[in-house]
């Protein structure tokens, strides 16, 4: 499931026949968190799952609707959704996405007359995608393929209506005993900031990232000394950026960073952001497929078993292993958990758990194991060596 949803998603387990996730506090659970033993032993225990929507799942949102007529008319306003991952189960069908760039807050959707018609559920929400219905029919899927990525601004709505609230369960009969509302505030400005503003938002840009010390550290090294912001420039710079970042650090991460690069410069740069972040996920695209398509014929079978975040780890060793350097020679490349987890945007013990997995599968050897820091040492990265058990060494 985790493989057809195209990023690192929230599953969450939920009872058979029951929409209601049975953990507390589950917007907080991370997709790290869903690696452990335990609770992948959950999942394999309860009948149903449920997706976590938004941030914590990479921007993967759903668009619910519980009329077919409504439906229909979406689709026809939105014709590249028709290709997008669908799922079903009583009546209406979710629609699923990945969100390029900023979106709004989980709401219900209306009709012109008022009528409610579904949801568009974003962070705070989920949506069952594999199980039984309380009224007794599977939910399955109508439409299998990735969600596909793109901004929000390039949905058509046409005449649905928001509300300013939702539910944060999957439901399709709203009983407001039994569910909890999140209110949302769905103003939007039309007001086009001066150059005195942009530069005081890029200010308090480059003030926030550096509140993420990991982002910050991936910044400031392969962005900040290496793409001048220049007006007219903007494109072929991204360019580059995506190539480059597309190989050496995950997806996310790719746009995070894409995303501060236009945040720290908006007041250079004439192009909006949805159209920076447009040309990001075309370009990010364009990399990885170029990337799969260059692969031998049993490199890319090996890389059709692994998991997500096991797949951007394959392509960031892949990488290192290639390049040739003074310290290392093909075949053999430093890398520290610290430094893969902060490529990844997980935790260290993510990030060793992985190394390990693909040492288990022989896609990895170590070949020099590193030493911890310590105040009489800065300590030293482990040196692998590169020899996927049916992949080329050329």
């Amino acid at each position: 499931m985790i493989e057809l949803l195209g990023v690192n998603a929230v599953l969450l387990p939920i009872r058979k026949g029951s929409k209601a996730p049975m953990l507390k506090k589950w917007q907080a659970i991370t997709f790290e968190d869903t690696q452990q033993p335990d609770y992948q032993r959950k999942l394999d225990t309860h009948g149903n799952r449920g997706v976590s929507l938004g941030k914590v799942s990479q921007n993967l949102c759903s668009i619910d609707f519980d009329d077919d007529e409504a439906l229909n008319q979406f689709l026809e306003l939105n014709p590249s959704l028709h290709d997008t991952l669908r799922t079903t189960a009583k009546r209406g069908a979710n629609i699923w996405i990945i969100l390029t760039g900023d979106y709004p807050k989980s709401q219900r959707i209306k009709n012109l007359t008022g009528d409610s018609i579904g949801e568009w559920r974003a962070d705070g929400n989920q949506t069952i995608i594999q199980g039984l219905h309380p009224d007794g029919m599977q939910y399955r899927i109508a439409v299998s393929a990735h969600p596909i990525r793109i901004p929000y601004s390039e949905i058509q709505w046409g005449d649905i209506r928001f509300s300013n609230s939702c539910h944060i369960d999957d439901t399709d009969i709203i009983d407001h005993t039994e569910i909890q509302i999140i209110e949302t505030n769905n103003t939007r400005t039309q007001h086009t900031p001066t150059l005195i503003e942009k530069e005081q938002l890029a200010q308090k840009a480059i003030a926030k990232l550096k509140q993420d010390s990991d982002l910050w550290h991936l910044y400031r090294t392969y962005i900040l000394h290496k793409f001048t912001p220049r007006q007219g420039e903007r494109n072929s710079q991204l360019v580059s950026m995506m190539t480059f970042l597309g190989r050496a650090v995950s997806r996310q991460r790719a746009h995070d960073l894409a995303k501060a690069f236009y945040d720290i410069n908006q007041d250079v740069f004439a192009d909006t952001l949805e159209q920076h972040m447009r040309e990001a996920e075309s370009h990010l695209d364009a990399t990885h497929k170029r990337w799969t398509q260059e692969l031998p014929d049993n490199e890319r079978t090996i890389i059709e078993g692994l998991p997500p975040l096991q797949r951007e780890t394959y392509r960031i060793c892949r990488d290192l292993a290639h390049h040739v350097s003074v310290q290392c020679p093909r075949g053999k490349f430093f890398l520290s958990c610290a430094d893969l987890a902060r490529r990844l945007g997980t935790d260290m013990k993510n990030a060793h758990r992985i190394l390990a997995q693909l040492e288990g599968v022989k896609i990895l050897a170590i070949h020099h194991k590193g030493t911890r820091h310590s105040k009489q040492s800065p300590g030293k990265a482990t040196v692998y060596r590169w020899s996927p058990k049916s992949g080329s060494r050329d």
